[in-house]
């Protein structure tokens, strides 16, 4: 309202406080330019019918119209009712607005819609009285066996809210419905009369009774029937137990500020916050919080129903919007469809792990599909192997998943991995190969597969005087006020010619755009439909010379594959407007875009530029240095799938950015990799260690479980021999004081071998370093218990352990007020240590590239596909979580 005047701005105030809001309320409301445009015409509307004085009940009853009132069309009718005394309450009220939302188009069937709110329904005291002692007729067993701590809301709801599960033969009652005796002026009324109703039906009509009447009522003869409360109906009712979740079946959540899930006024169109950016500590890791499924699963977002898109905040309906709403469900059945549409331009990153999570786990969470569309219409970016290394890192995700459960593989359940079915059956047309059961796109497509109805849709654009050709060049259409292009009025011929010319290659790289005529949410005018590349394209080779952009590829292929739910990131908003305009434009089927908050990360860069240039810089080795937050690298590291979802899911799904530390990402593998990564041991630094007394002539083999905490799921062997080497670290000459391990005089046990050692000897070179131990041992059941067990490796295997550290040294390396250099001078120097010649236990020696193991007391490691045969190279993914108390 900043273009009031002042007389017109206080006499909106005098308005507004008239009808009983506060002036500081009032004066919040005029702030809103749109919300106090509609509650003036309402106001004065209803002032033109009823008066200046306005009581207070009527005006929060226009208060609440304007505020909650979708679609503005509407207001007068609205209006009207609630003037003429019709309306008379919120809840019908609230009627009346999720009427005209569900019937957008006009005119409105009148009759129809005052039956829907209840106009000139008058319930007496007698029906109520009548309702509510059938209701408690029917519950009186449980409620003389409950007495008050019977669920009372329970007779409320049975009175109160409409059914329409009743069979043909409910139980009969009559009732009348009548007018009081005098009527105020202008309320409709329903003529008395006897009739023989469903309960069913006495309970639709008691919809518009006053609740606290109702509650006074039941209050009433619940009081008649059970009599006053006694000292045991004042008892508190004991806590039922809840069941436990097994720990596999724990989902926990961080302590995330303002980023669960909300209300659905947080999510989607018409959400605006675009404030905060939550940070997320790595804190408590013990509150429950739902499965992604759980939290995707029907209403749990109030997303519109397919072919429900009309009842959407800010979708635009035209004349034909309820007939391509039809044929839509038509072609797909009512089936959920999203889609999860990548830039095969780079690789994915931790980002895009919501994205798929967020696009597929709707779908399967609510029994629809989701397809897999490479947005491929930059030519000059794209390469094959981002194409095939999206469509691995979509397939591995979703390996993690099935249905509710997890495939859980461990580098000894390869038999249980091979032996698995393929379940995914392609459609016709689908170019995906079979995968497991999980994340499976219903169909792999690419948006060149409709450049063909795109440039048919553009000529249409033209026809219709919705585009034109304009020779602008990019420096000037750049920025948010360019200069209007002197083209924008150019004949509609003429721009089809020039169009054709572009097609034909008659116009250099930037001479000619194609441009729609609109002005974008963000204020930008007449985005850029087409522009000229002289690129070939990995599919369509040189058909084409010129290729459509985001703006207007995006909703079309989401109209062609009648997407019904576009699920993107919040930096899209500003281009919902282009979405909803380009499809009425066309007259072709609208789906319906929502947004969310996007996933960072702490202590790492993800754009595709800023990757690039590590790698060209030699900072890491390529898009999959397990160093990096893509896809392919934390699958390098050893993450598992099912961490990386659970991460998702612990994230949850909200308007807000979500900034996390890294930590959160490290506790969901470790969560996962302790169920699945099967136990051996390790020495990164050894120590060789003889044993003088060995008890046998020649090795022994010592069953190791694969999982300590579940022996039933299998032993594997290790030799135990006269040689073994421990961790360095593991012994001291001198014991301090809280130093549990192995020293002369402080024995030691040996993990799983029933064994503790004791030092006779040590062995020093010619500098006084440690080089060997001269130990004797003593079976465990006879010696004193040790204060600590190690672990040890006999008959080892040669290995490479590659030891990662964050990349950076502060939390945000693309800040310039963290790091005035950029990104590149922060480097940790330390983010990577190779020990090459660590030993391993023979147990692993069939391990293959992202086999995974939890090497004892050291952390999870996984097998990088840098091994080779006789030197195996293992990445550490996470270290195992400290215990404060170990020493």
């Amino acid at each position: 309202m900043a273009t009031m005047a002042a007389e017109e701005v206080e006499e909106t105030l005098g308005l507004f406080t008239g009808i009983g809001l506060s002036e500081a309320k009032a004066r919040e409301t005029l702030r809103n330019g749109a919300l106090s445009a509609l509650l003036r015409r309402a106001v004065l509307q209803a002032r033109s019918a009823l008066g200046p004085a306005l009581d207070k009940a009527t005006g929060t009853l226009l208060y609440n119209t304007a505020t909650r009132l979708k679609d503005p069309k509407h207001l007068g009718f609205l209006v009207g009712y609630i003037a003429r005394r019709e309306i008379l309450t919120d809840l019908q009220l609230s009627a009346a607005l999720e009427y005209v939302r569900n019937h957008p188009l006009e005119p409105l069937d009148v009759a129809d819609f005052e039956r829907a709110c209840g106009v000139g329904v008058c319930i007496t005291p007698e029906q109520i009285e009548e309702a509510v002692e059938a209701v408690i007729s029917k519950h009186r067993a449980e409620l003389l066996a409950e007495r008050y701590h019977f669920n009372m809301g329970l007779l409320m709801g049975r009175a109160i809210v409409p059914s329409n599960r009743d069979s043909p033969g409910a139980k009969v009652v009559a009732f009348c419905i009548s007018a009081p005796a005098e009527a105020p002026p202008g309320l409709g009324t329903a003529p008395c009369s006897w009739g023989a109703l469903s309960v069913g039906e006495a309970r639709n009509q008691l919809r518009w009774a006053d609740g606290k009447t109702i509650k006074n009522e039941v209050d009433l003869q619940v009081l008649h029937l059970l009599g006053p409360k006694t000292e045991a109906d004042l008892e508190k009712k004991p806590k039922v137990a809840k069941a436990r979740l097994a720990p596999a079946e724990k989902q926990k959540v961080a302590v995330v500020e303002n980023v669960t899930a909300g209300p659905a006024s947080e999510l989607g169109p018409g959400s605006c916050d675009q404030g905060a950016q939550p940070h997320v500590p790595a804190g408590d890791m013990g509150t429950e919080t739902p499965s992604l499924l759980e939290q995707l699963r029907g209403e749990a977002l109030k997303f519109h129903k397919p072919g429900e898109n009309y009842k959407t905040e800010g979708y635009v309906v035209t004349p034909n919007t309820m007939a391509l709403l039809k044929q839509h469900l038509a072609i797909t059945g009512g089936q959920v469809r999203t889609r999860f549409p990548p830039e095969p331009n780079g690789i994915l990153h931790i980002g895009h792990a919501k994205a798929i999570n967020f696009n597929f786990g709707y779908a399967k969470a609510n029994g629809g599909v989701c397809f897999l569309r490479y947005d491929d219409t930059n030519p000059e970016k794209e390469e094959e192997k981002y194409f095939t290394a999206i469509r691995e890192m979509v397939e591995w995700l979703g390996m993690a998943r099935d249905g509710e459960g997890t495939i859980k593989l461990g580098a000894r359940d390869a038999p249980a991995f091979r032996s698995c079915c393929w379940a995914f059956r392609a459609p016709p047309t689908c170019s995906i190969s079979p995968i497991l059961t999980g994340y499976q796109p219903y169909a792999v497509t690419h948006a060149s597969d409709y450049f063909d109805q795109l440039y048919t849709w553009a000529l249409e654009l033209i026809r219709r005087g919705q585009a034109y050709v304009c020779h602008q060049k990019v420096e000037e259409i750049k920025g948010h006020n360019p200069p209007p292009s002197p083209w924008r009025d150019r004949p509609v011929e003429e721009s089809l010619l020039l169009f054709e010319d572009m097609r034909k290659g008659k116009f250099g790289e930037g001479e000619a755009t194609l441009r729609m005529k609109l002005v974008m949410e963000d204020g930008k005018m007449d985005p850029v439909a087409y522009r000229v590349k002289f690129t070939p394209h990995h599919r369509t080779g040189d058909k084409w010379c010129i290729y459509p952009t985001y703006d207007y590829t995006h909703c079309l292929c989401d109209s062609i594959e009648h997407i019904t739910h576009s699920l993107c990131t919040k930096e899209f908003q500003a281009r919902r407007s282009s979405y909803f305009w380009l499809c009425n434009a066309l007259d072709v089927y609208c789906p319906v875009q929502w947004e969310y908050g996007r996933l960072n990360l702490l202590y790492t860069v993800v754009s595709k530029r800023k990757i690039i240039r590590l790698v060209e810089t030699g900072a890491v080795r390529d898009w999959d240095d397990p160093r990096l937050f893509t896809l392919t690298a934390l699958r390098r590291r050893g993450f598992p799938p099912e961490a990386i979802n659970n991460f998702c899911a612990r994230v949850g799904v909200t308007v807000a950015q979500a900034t996390m530390e890294p930590h959160l990402l490290d506790a969901c593998a470790r969560e996962v990799l302790n169920e699945q990564a099967p136990r051996a041991m390790a020495v990164l630094e050894p120590l060789k260690v003889t044993i003088t007394n060995f008890p046998a002539p020649k090795a022994l083999e010592i069953l190791v479980p694969n999982f300590p905490a579940d022996e039933s799921r299998g032993f594997h062997k290790v030799p135990f021999h006269q040689t073994i080497y421990i961790e360095e670290t593991d012994f001291r000459e001198e014991a301090d004081k809280g130093y549990k391990r192995l020293a002369p005089g402080q024995p030691v046990g040996l993990r799983h071998t029933g064994y503790v050692i004791t030092v006779q000897n040590v062995i020093k070179d010619v500098s006084g370093h440690v080089m060997e131990l001269e130990v004797t041992c003593t079976k465990s059941d006879v010696a004193e218990k040790p204060k600590a067990f190690i672990h040890w490796v006999s008959v080892p295997l040669s290995c490479e352990v590659r030891l990662y550290e964050r990349l950076f040294l502060h939390k945000n390396p693309e800040d310039p007020s963290e790091v005035p250099g950029g990104f590149l001078s922060d480097l940790n120097p330390d983010s990577l240590r190779v020990v090459h010649n660590a030993l391993v236990d023979s147990s692993v020696h069939s391990a293959r590239p992202f086999d995974k193991f939890q090497f004892e007391r050291l952390g999870y490691f996984s097998v990088d596909p840098d091994s080779e045969e006789g030197k195996m190279v293992f990445n550490r993914t996470v270290t195992l979580k400290e215990d404060p108390g170990k020493a």
